[in-house]
C-alpha cells in the first residue's frame, strides 16, 4: 500500500532514502517510528547536532571575563564595561533557557 497523497511505497522510500511527500510521515507512522527512535537514540523528535566549532555560553563568558580583566588592568574602563554587559546578557540568556 502506498501513500494516499503521492503513491510512494515504503520500499520505494527505503531505496531512495527519502520520503515522497510530507504526508508520507503520517501514512507510514507505525512503520517508521521505531526506525526514527533507533536513529535518534530513543527519541522520536529530531534535535539536530551541535557543530563541533560552536563555542558554548560558558566558554564565551570565560573569554569575556579575561578580556574584561585585561581591559581593567589597562584602565580601559569603557571596554571593561562593555565586556561586563555582554557577560550579564549571556548569563541572563542562559538562565532564561534553563527555565
Amino acid at each position: 500500500m502506498g501513500c494516499p497523497s503521492c503513491g510512494s511505497t515504503l520500499k520505494e522510500m527505503a531505496q531512495a532514502g527519502k520520503f515522497g511527500c510530507p504526508e508520507c510521515y503520517s501514512s507510514f507512522k507505525e512503520e517508521i517510528l521505531p526506525l526514527i527512535k533507533n536513529v535518534q537514540r530513543g527519541e522520536s523528535e529530531h534535535k539536530g547536532k551541535i557543530p563541533s566549532n560552536t563555542i558554548t555560553t560558558k566558554e564565551k563568558i570565560g573569554m569575556l571575563t579575561e578580556q574584561m580583566d585585561k581591559a581593567a588592568k589597562e584602565e580601559d574602563y569603557e571596554r571593561a564595561a562593555q565586556c561586563r554587559d555582554a557577560i550579564r546578557e549571556l548569563e541572563t540568556k542562559e538562565e532564561v533557557e534553563r527555565s
